[in-house]
């Protein structure tokens, strides 16, 4: 909740004359021992705000822990966004504080703000540091797997082989058991690494400004130098996670959220080699393998930590900035690298700025084309023994195109620390030989008038 910055001098309490012909006592006390009255030039109430500002200015004497938030905006993502929600959302500009919770930017689950008018404060404030925080899961790691058509009833699960062969893949059911019109690609699910990369070239790629009226500047540098990421956890990436409830999860925001045309599976067979199955030569045979249901994980992130070491929580100013109410606040950021800025968006989309449909699919090279490699010779080109007897040595085609699925979820927050000034501090404001005052004593300037 705001805190107001009041520093009451007690004072005898105000007598209220009542009728004689009352029954009761003829004088109420009433207040709290402020005087009443907006009196704009009494020297003693603007000392007492004087001094309540130049504590705000040394840090021994206000430490930043004891500075109430005042205010705070956060940004919710579900997952990965598509690529005209990456376009919209995270352009030139990334304006977090003017987002309306009843109508959140493209991409965006949710917002959460404390502001009653989105940008704008309700009471004249005074403050004296600004955070732009983002979060990310606690944990991040790969699993192995594949892409299956996205079924639009149930079905039973296919088989789902750490590698299949193209012929594999082009037959229903064939070894693997696919329904008609179905289709398997070998697969990886990223869960949180996407995100916290997208922020790291967020940090190198856009500066923090804050732009107050049309000629003044407050702040104007590399988002990396103000951005702040919580530490968790110790990185411990010989950790093991089940990765049954992300994969779920995973599949049903893609669904809901991003109309995927696929959903992920977790690989649960290991192909052994190849064999004439029903007549057809080269056929993969499968063992069944747990293997690839449990990964090793890392908690607490990877890149931001480095590049964000040593960052506090909140930035606090040299001096407290005083800004009223109802002015637009004016703090964002801009694109200042495009390079970087691209990178961004690139792992924000789910189909890796590829576009396409959703998941991203990806071979090595754009001239690289996605389906069966290339057959050769017979007999020769891609050869692999197979367990017929006396064996056979079959010449065996893949897939050229892999599936990236992205999991997980991530915030943006940008957040004031500082005070509410009461409306009886605040009228002090319209009076220009006390903001003359203020900056001379405190060196707090305030550019605008009420």
């Amino acid at each position: 909740m705001s805190r107001s910055l009041v520093h009451v001098q007690k004072q005898a309490p105000i007598r209220i004359h009542k009728p004689v012909d009352l029954a009761f006592q003829r004088n109420r006390n009433v207040g709290m021992g402020w005087r009443p009255g907006n009196d704009i030039t009494n020297r003693e109430d603007q000392g007492r705000l004087i001094g309540a500002l130049k504590g705000c200015c040394t840090p021994s004497m206000m430490p930043q822990y004891n500075i109430p938030i005042i205010d705070n905006v956060s940004w919710d993502f579900g997952g990965p966004l598509t690529d005209q929600q990456v376009a919209s959302t995270f352009g030139d500009r990334i304006d977090v504080l003017n987002s309306n919770p009843q109508s959140p930017p493209p991409g965006v689950t949710q917002v959460d703000t404390t502001f009653a008018q989105p940008g704008e404060f309700q009471r004249w404030m005074l403050v004296c540091g600004i955070q732009v925080r983002v979060d990310f899961e606690p944990v991040v790691f790969t699993v192995f797997g594949n892409g299956l058509t996205t079924p639009t009833t149930a079905q039973q699960m296919p088989v789902s082989p750490d590698d299949f062969t193209s012929t594999d893949s082009d037959t229903s059911p064939g070894t693997l058991g696919l329904a008609e019109g179905q289709t398997l690609t070998p697969a990886v699910m990223s869960w949180g690494t996407w995100a916290e990369q997208a922020m790291y070239y967020m940090a190198l790629g856009y500066n923090l400004e804050w732009q107050y009226g049309n000629r003044d500047t407050l702040i104007n540098e590399s988002a990396q130098f103000s951005m702040f990421a919580p530490t968790i956890g110790e990185g411990a990436s010989d950790s093991d996670v089940a990765v049954y409830e992300y994969v779920r999860r995973m599949n049903a925001y893609n669904r809901t959220n991003l109309a995927a045309s696929d959903i992920f599976l977790w690989a649960d067979r290991s192909r052994l080699g190849n064999e004439e199955l029903e007549g057809t030569p080269g056929q993969s045979v499968y063992r069944p393998t747990r293997a690839y249901e449990i990964v090793g994980a890392t908690y607490g992130g990877t890149v931001m930590r480095s590049l964000l070491r040593g960052r506090a929580e909140f930035k606090r100013f040299g001096c407290p900035f005083l800004i009223p109410a109802g002015v637009p606040i004016g703090l964002r950021l801009n694109q200042a690298n495009e390079v970087y800025g691209d990178q961004m968006r690139n792992n924000l989309s789910a189909t890796g700025g590829l576009g396409g449909t959703i998941p991203e699919t990806i071979t090595p090279d754009v001239n690289i084309l996605a389906g069966a490699s290339a057959a050769g010779t017979p007999g020769l080109t891609g050869v692999e023994p197979s367990f017929d007897t006396p064996p056979v040595a079959n010449s065996i085609q893949l897939l050229g195109q892999r599936q990236v699925f992205k999991g997980g979820n991530f915030r943006i927050t940008f957040a004031f620390r500082g005070f509410e000034l009461t409306p009886e501090q605040s009228t002090f404001m319209v009076d220009p030989n006390f903001l003359q005052r203020v900056e001379q004593e405190c060196g707090c300037k305030c550019f605008a008038r009420l």
